[in-house]
């Protein structure tokens, strides 16, 4: 209401007039919540006192059309819509490119997954000398896996 008021309760009759002398902004009776309210139209700054969702003056942005408030801007939103679609699109086609493609160098591509294999932190040796990766649910801030740095690096960051 704007009286500086955050919590007031007011029964009124189910009327426009009698929702617009409490409150000049909830000019509609709504009998299922049993509430007055403001007019629910998208961009709408002043709705109409006959007690229905219309509107008689729009927010900037917006023009009036039937009692609605349609938005200036919708061709722009169409159109970045489109855009983005064709983004996508052209995303797909390409990854489909990608997985569909011959692999042309198979020793290359051997040797630099054992290379990433290798590269990758392993536990110390068990009793029987094999190394296992650690596990995920490993707690990089109290066991050292990579070093004292990386330790630290999790430590400062927490």
């Amino acid at each position: 209401r704007g009286d500086g008021v955050d919590c007031n309760f007011e029964c009124v009759e189910a009327t426009p007039k009698a929702c617009i002398k409490v409150n000049p902004k909830e000019p509609i009776p709504d009998k299922d919540m049993g509430i007055c309210r403001a007019c629910l139209v998208d961009g709408c700054d002043v709705c109409t006192t006959k007690g229905q969702d219309t509107c008689a003056k729009c927010q900037p942005g917006f023009t009036l059309k039937e009692g609605k408030c349609e938005n200036d801007n919708k061709y722009y939103w169409y159109a970045l819509g489109v855009f983005c679609a064709f983004i996508f699109l052209f995303f797909c086609a390409y990854m489909i490119d990608l997985f569909t493609r011959p692999i042309v160098n198979e020793a290359g591509l051997k040797h630099a997954l054992k290379a990433r294999s290798l590269s990758k932190p392993r536990m110390p040796p068990d009793e029987g000398g094999a190394r296992h990766l650690w596990p995920v649910s490993t707690n990089l801030m109290k066991q050292v896996v990579e070093g004292v740095g990386t330790q630290l690096q999790f430590n400062f960051q927490a």
